[in-house]
């Protein structure tokens, strides 16, 4: 949908004819032939014609001019996305464990394979899940069918409490000292990586406000920040505000086994779920030897790995849909590449490197375009260093060097050189543009436009959608000297056709670039490797933004709330906190929960309720915290923010009813306390089924309509009902931040 823009004219070319006409008799009063056949008219049409097109072009605003709008809020069109999946591999029985380097590319089968490249090296190791079990007070149950059909399985149980704990049996013993990747994949939007993104940044941002600020401190005249700060530290898992988890294995390491904890630095475990509410892997060592053992409900001897709720509170209870052994995360790209011609004689120095070597390199090239002198490694700091494919020394006829970088060509000295990436669309992530010319190597930055670069910076404009490069003019950006080379360093990406469905991917390419990874791996890897597959649907590949898309998002942004204000805001701000799942929120200005019957002028209570606990949600003080802190940083100046549990009335209720002929009195009282349980409860109570309303007081008609409307009920011969009031009570009365839970049901059926 584009964005609507006003029409600054809307006169066309009648209109203006006519306009025109109507002015004659003011101006030439002796011109009185009015007619089309008149020479004047013609004159005047024609006119007409030529304003209609600079009406028209009044009205349009160039793509560039957007994007210069755009800028001035902070925005800038999204580049291409590509998209992301999860591989899982498999060995033939004989193979114990193979390791796989990062980088390795794996395609769908067909005419037009897609392609997908790991991120991160992988130890494939033997076995697969073979059964899921969740035990919860001493008591199993089987996952194992359930997850084997796609269903979504509750990893703790539906309403989690400590000590429950979540077992996956390998069907071989994992080994030991090796790292291991377990992917789990759950149910919900904010398990996605877009919700990792968002917890990051809050966190990030947390983390930057609790920094002293930096520069001269006037107190005592020194800076406050060191010369030479220490290298940022690389960034730690995500660990859940309130839940906390161990995982254990059952080893081999006494008479009859036992369970030994996994630790974080000793065993190198990386739990990237965030105990279980984020997709992610989690890798781990084993110390020791595992032992197959006969669990629960699963009559098989396998060998487990335990996840055990130790404590704290969840805001809703994980589903799990996908669990998945020896699995990696891949990007849906293809590095560029290019094969340069070496003529016969070429001079080549320095040793020569082999297939998957990253070595640096400097070359010129005769006006055929082949190299005619090559030099491997010896150059300066900081030039870059190349990923070789393949080289063939020339003889008495040509040879070639292939290499993981696109040459586009010679500069030719002038302002506004342009040339083309190849392949577009273009990733800007990694993207990296080299010139080299008598002067050695020189690296440019790309950017959206160069009207703020100064003449001697070495910057380029990108167009990642159609790969358009263009220098500047000397006065903004440098112009390249002339004859200089230029390789650029990136991948290119399919966008949206590389969101391929569930189970595409299956064949490890056969190309320069995965022989030259693995060199002499090659032929054990691509016949150990058995298994190869994408058990989820590729996710998130998308095309760049235009700037029409761009400006409805910044419509959206400038219409959508940036502070707190209003009472909705603050219910908003609070339900949309990264890192925390809360069901209903309810903001009440002027209110302090400690003190109900005062009015408490710019303090903003607001009220949070999370999915759990069952029958009374309440927040963990972590989830609080995390809202509160969300909040302060968007309240307006004078306020101040309570984030706080709802305050429960538990209602009790006595009622003896009729039961009409034939119908069975057991059933039916299971169906009355099941639907007064339904009526109270804070997420699905209430008369539109959406919760009880907070604040709302309990009255006797309201319990006897709901007991009187479950089928196979005649009449109540005898109710009542207590809750914070003093027997018999005829209303329960509930506070401003308060809401109602079933306490005891007792229901009679004569």
């Amino acid at each position: 949908m584009p964005l609507t823009l006003p029409n600054l004219d809307d006169r066309r070319w009648a209109d203006l004819v006519e306009e025109s006409r109507a002015l004659i008799p003011v101006y030439g009063g002796e011109w009185t032939d009015h007619n089309v056949s008149d020479p004047g008219i013609t004159i005047v049409e024609l006119l007409a014609y030529i304003a209609e097109m600079d009406l028209f072009e009044l009205n349009q605003i160039t793509d560039a001019h957007k994007r210069k709008f755009l800028s001035l809020i902070g925005m800038q069109p999204e580049p291409p996305r590509a998209a992301k999946a999860v591989l899982k591999f498999g060995l033939d029985a004989a193979t114990p464990t193979l390791d796989l380097p990062a980088g390795l590319a794996f395609t769908t089968a067909g005419t037009e394979p897609v392609r997908f490249q790991t991120r991160e090296a992988i130890t494939v190791v033997a076995g697969d899940v073979a059964a899921l079990q969740l035990a919860q007070s001493a008591a199993f149950q089987d996952l194992t069918s359930a997850w084997r059909r796609g269903e979504p399985v509750t990893v703790f149980g539906a309403n989690p409490v400590p000590e429950a704990s979540f077992y996956v049996g390998f069907s071989a013993a994992l080994p030991v000292g090796k790292q291991v990747n377990l992917y789990f994949y759950f149910a919900g939007d904010q398990s996605l990586y877009h919700e990792r993104e968002r917890i990051e940044k809050e966190a990030a941002v947390r983390a930057l406000d609790c920094q002293p600020p930096a520069g001269q401190n006037p107190c005592v005249g020194v800076a406050t920040t060191p010369a030479n700060p220490p290298a940022p530290e690389p960034a730690a898992p995500l660990v859940h505000p309130s839940v906390r988890a161990v995982w254990e294995f059952w080893a081999d390491d006494a008479a009859q086994g036992q369970w030994v904890a996994l630790r974080a630095a000793q065993d190198h475990l990386v739990d990237e779920t965030r105990s279980f509410t984020l997709n992610g892997s989690v890798r781990f060592q084993l110390p020791s030897a595992m032992r197959a053992q006969s669990f629960g409900t699963v009559a098989s001897k396998l060998c487990y790995l335990r996840c055990r709720f130790v404590s704290g509170v969840y805001d809703a209870a994980p589903l799990l849909l996908g669990a998945v052994l020896n699995s990696v995360f891949s990007l849906q790209i293809t590095p560029l590449n290019s094969s340069l011609r070496i003529a016969p004689g070429a001079q080549i120095l320095g040793t020569v490197p082999n297939p998957g070597d990253r070595v640096q390199l400097k070359l010129q090239l005769d006006n055929a375009g082949r190299i005619n002198q090559l030099t491997f490694g010896g150059g300066a700091t900081g030039d870059p260093k190349f990923l070789i494919l393949s080289y063939r020394a020339a003889t008495s006829t040509e040879g070639s060097l292939q290499i993981e970088a696109a040459y586009l060509g010679r500069t030719t000295g002038f302002p506004y050189d342009q040339f083309v990436v190849p392949n577009a669309p273009v990733m800007t992530r990694g993207f990296r543009l080299f010139s080299l010319s008598g002067s050695g190597w020189q690296e440019w930055q790309w950017r959206a436009d160069l009207e703020s670069s100064l003449p001697r910076d070495t910057q380029v404009i990108l167009s990642p959608t159609d790969g358009k490069l263009q220098f500047g003019d000397g006065e903004n950006g440098l112009v390249p000297d002339a004859g200089s080379l230029l390789f650029v360093v990136a991948d290119n990406t399919l966008v949206e056709a590389g969101n391929v469905v569930a189970h595409s991917v299956s064949i490890l390419e056969d190309s320069p670039h995965n022989r030259a990874e693995l060199g002499t791996n090659w032929a054990a890897v691509s016949s150990h490797l058995k298994i190869i597959d994408n058990p989820f649907s590729a996710q998130g590949g998308a095309s760049a933004e235009t700037p029409d898309q761009a400006s409805l998002r910044a419509i959206q942004l400038i219409n959508g709330p940036t502070r707190a204000v209003t009472v909705s805001d603050y219910e908003q701000f609070a339900l949309t906190t990264p890192g925390t799942r809360m069901a209903r929120a309810l903001a009440i200005p002027d209110f302090h929960d400690h003190f109900p019957c005062f009015m408490a002028p710019g303090v903003v209570t607001v009220v949070v309720v999370p999915f759990l606990p069952a029958g009374a949600p309440s927040p963990s003080s972590a989830s609080r915290r995390a809202i509160a802190s969300y909040l302060n940083r968007r309240r307006i100046v004078g306020t101040r923010i309570r984030v706080v549990a709802p305050q429960y009335v538990e209602v009790s209720v006595q009622a003896s009813v009729q039961a009409i002929k034939g119908v069975n009195r057991t059933t039916l009282q299971a169906r009355i306390v099941a639907r007064l349980q339904q009526f109270l409860d804070p997420l699905v109570g209430g008369e539109n089924g959406e919760g009880w309303p907070f604040g709302r007081h309990v009255y006797a008609p309201d319990l006897l309509s709901v007991i009187a409307d479950v089928p196979g009920v005649d009449h109540v011969l005898a109710f009542a009902f207590t809750g914070g009031c003093t027997p018999p009570c005829n209303e329960i009365c509930v506070g401003r931040a308060g809401l109602v839970k079933a306490g005891t049901l007792s229901i009679e059926v004569a």
